[in-house]
């Protein structure tokens, strides 16, 4: 694909030579953070679209003043990191985590390009979730966790913004994002880094007690806790305003106050428990999570009937969107005016006729996603809290919702 250097090896372009835009149209922006951009791509040559992820290691004082004639060396670091990890989850294709295609790294800027995918989790549209919907998006999750293990790498940030329904018919999940990614410690040792996004993060992990793979495990354990009861298992509702992080966190640490299950059937209950161990070794692996019949690949449910999740459900997309770090206007914008100059001087038309560059690029279309085209079967009455308690729940979320917007995901 395109004239760049393949994902199997990569070189830093040290001249002012510019190869991705000879190759590639780069169109609307699809996500920013950070010192990144994901944007569309399409490959000039065969007209097909792809996203690429575009890494900014330029240095910057603290006023974020880019300075485009040097490379921050921690950033450059981070990029390669990044890059080399994603190439090892990808050195055997996988369909439950977006596939790397091609790396282009120039001076100042590295350009991932990867398969384009639809739309997040969080972004999915759809009226109601069962159980069953949940479970099937948990055997993707655990798919793809499951193949990264194998590879000797560990995500570190697994969470309903880093997976994205794609494929021939977008009805695929996908794990993305190797950011944060980091290869397993030799063997008997532990990693200590700090990072991920708050509620998603394991008590080994904030303890500093030492942590492995099952940091991925407990994650994906939240992620399953949040789609069925709209809300954290870990959240301090009194948190004072601007504490939010140190409070969310200070709870994981203490059990306190302790993850409520009630709600959800017991078959579930035990499911989710058995991912949000406290204890790392009492967590099962991924590949064993997938044998349970609970997880079957088959089309019918293993068991009879279905059972909606609560109604608070219909808070959780805002309150798993809204955590997401947001981006500093000053650095997109930086990295928006070098990205115009580099398409003018690699020959490429004016992105800037054709594309905007701020956080409200374009009204995109209302994606309609029919991610469950077979209807789960009739659901039954379930013990989900009613009256009184279950507005409490929705409104707890919403404070949830409110509060977590000033959360920051910790950079490694």
């Amino acid at each position: 694909m395109g004239s760049g250097a393949s994902s199997a090896e990569f070189a830093r372009v040290t001249s002012n030579e510019l190869i991705f835009f000879t190759d590639y149209k780069m169109g609307p922006k699809l996500g920013a953070g950070g010192f990144a951009q994901v944007r569309l791509a399409t490959e000039k040559l065969s007209g097909q679209a792809y996203a690429v992820k575009i890494l900014d290691v330029r240095q910057h004082d603290p006023d974020y003043a880019m300075d485009c004639q040097g490379i921050d060396k921690a950033l450059d670091n981070c990029a390669k990191q990044e890059v080399e990890l994603w190439r090892q989850v990808c050195s055997s294709p996988h369909e439950n985590v977006v596939q790397l295609s091609t790396v282009y790294a120039e001076r100042l800027l590295y350009y991932l390009i990867c398969e384009k995918c639809k739309c997040s989790l969080t972004e999915m549209h759809v009226n109601e979730l069962t159980e069953l919907n949940v479970l099937v998006i948990c055997r993707h999750l655990f798919s793809a966790i499951e193949h990264i293990h194998a590879k000797g790498v560990m995500h570190r940030d697994i969470k309903p913004s880093n997976l994205l329904w794609g494929g021939s018919s977008d009805k695929t999940l996908k794990l993305c994002d190797f950011g944060l990614a980091a290869a397993f410690p030799k063997s008997g040792k532990k990693l200590k880094q700090n990072c991920g996004t708050s509620p998603f993060k394991a008590p080994e992990l904030l303890l500093q007690t030492g942590y492995d793979e099952a940091v991925d495990i407990w994650s994906a354990g939240v992620t399953a806790y949040v789609l069925i009861f709209g809300r954290f298992p870990y959240f301090p509702y009194s948190a004072p305003q601007g504490t939010e992080t140190q409070g969310v966190e200070q709870a994981i640490k203490l059990d306190s106050p302790p993850i409520d299950f009630e709600g959800t059937s017991t078959m579930m209950e035990e499911f989710v428990r058995s991912l949000l161990q406290r204890e790392p070794t009492s967590r099962p692996k991924a590949s064993d999570v997938l044998q349970l019949p609970l997880l079957s690949d088959s089309r019918e449910p293993v068991w009879q009937g279905s059972v909606k999740v609560p109604e608070a459900l219909h808070c959780a997309a805002e309150v798993i969107q809204s955590y997401n770090k947001v981006p500093d206007p000053t650095i997109q914008n930086s990295l928006d005016e070098l990205l115009q100059k580099l398409a003018g001087k690699g020959g490429g038309e004016s992105i800037l006729q054709s594309t905007c560059f701020s956080e409200a690029d374009g009204d995109e279309p209302q994606r309609d996603m029919s991610i469950f085209s077979n209807p789960p079967p009739a659901a039954r009455d379930c013990s989900w809290p009613q009256g009184k308690k279950m507005k409490q729940e929705i409104r707890r979320s919403k404070v949830l919702a409110d509060n977590i917007r000033t959360w920051q995901d910790d950079e490694p």
